[in-house]
């Protein structure tokens, strides 16, 4: 009984040394949102990207970053009065980099899974005519650049570009535009937050 207790302490006292050095937050952003290869151009449609992330110093000025977020994307036809609504768990995987204490720059990827897709033209929906025509892709894979301004120690001002790595649609189709890798259509994101962190 005695070890079982002193093995308890230790372990107690190894955990909360241990966690001390992570620091846990969540981040509530807006997101102007295109979709490159849609025929259309401009961060004409909005979305909400929020989530928790835990982060850990490697040294004064290195620090890596998970997230788990849902980010609302899609894309505004205003012409052919299109709107895409794709929704996608997020596990952005940063490293970061700060030259001050109040400013830090990340870059990392985003691995997704889309939960939720519907797209309208003039008001009628059109998802299962798009999905069954060349739907989207279940997975995708952005890549991010991340800028932070820190308040304090606590609360911070986040910039983020995303862009999608590969084709979003299962296939190429009219109006596809060269991405990093192949033809096809990306997510094109600007993201503005504020994050809370311990």
């Amino acid at each position: 009984m005695k070890r079982l207790t002193i093995a308890t302490i230790l372990l107690t006292l190894c955990m909360t040394a241990f966690s001390q050095n992570f620091k846990f937050g969540v981040r509530v952003a807006f997101n102007l949102c295109q979709i490159d290869g849609d025929a259309t151009g401009g961060y004409k449609k909005g979305g909400f990207n929020v989530g928790a992330l835990v982060s850990y110093p490697f040294s004064e000025q290195f620090s890596g970053q998970m997230e788990i977020n849902y980010a609302a994307l899609g894309a505004r036809n205003t012409v052919e009065e299109q709107i895409v609504n794709t929704g996608y768990i997020e596990v952005p995987l940063l490293l970061h980099f700060a030259p001050t204490t109040s400013l830090d720059f990340g870059v990392g990827v985003a691995p997704s899974v889309l939960v939720s897709h519907t797209t309208t033209e003039n008001g009628a929906n059109v998802t299962d005519i798009i999905e069954e025509m060349n739907g989207y892709r279940r997975f995708a894979m952005p890549g991010l650049i991340d800028a932070r301004f820190w308040f304090n120690p606590h609360i911070g001002f986040n910039v983020r570009f995303e862009y999608s790595l590969f084709n979003i649609r299962k296939d190429k189709i009219s109006g596809s535009t060269k991405g990093i890798f192949d033809y096809g259509q990306y997510h094109n994101v600007l993201s503005f937050g504020i994050i809370w962190r311990t």
